[in-house]
């Protein structure tokens, strides 16, 4: 019998904590699964750092590709760096290659509603 309830018990406790969301920073995340606050510079989060990864920027917002943002655009890697961006002012969203002489890969401008 003490089996039967130590087993129910720790499948209850398996079941409650796999609903539960994770907070680095927070105490209480309610907006995802995996919820961050704060950064090193501007960048709150780099995932893949052994080869080409992304970091995550806050600020405009920004997610750069192959590196991050501390004081100005650092590599993950060799190679080229991306900065796809939001101007939450405006809309427009943009994909800027570095080195800067590239200029402007990409740009998605909607007409507001």
């Amino acid at each position: 019998m003490k089996s039967l309830l130590l087993i129910i018990a720790i499948a209850a406790a398996a079941f409650s904590l796999s609903a539960q969301n994770v907070g680095i920073g927070t105490s209480a995340p309610t907006r995802a699964k995996l919820e961050v606050n704060g950064m090193v510079g501007n960048t709150t989060a780099i995932f893949g750092t052994s080869g080409n990864g992304v970091g995550l920027v806050a600020g405009s917002p920004n997610v750069e590709l192959n590196g991050y943002y501390n004081g100005g655009h650092r590599y993950l890697n060799t190679g080229y760096l991306v900065n796809a961006y939001l101007d939450t002012a405006t809309g427009i969203m943009v994909l800027i290659p570095t080195p800067a002489a590239l200029g402007v890969l990409w740009q998605l401008q909607q007409d507001p509603p």
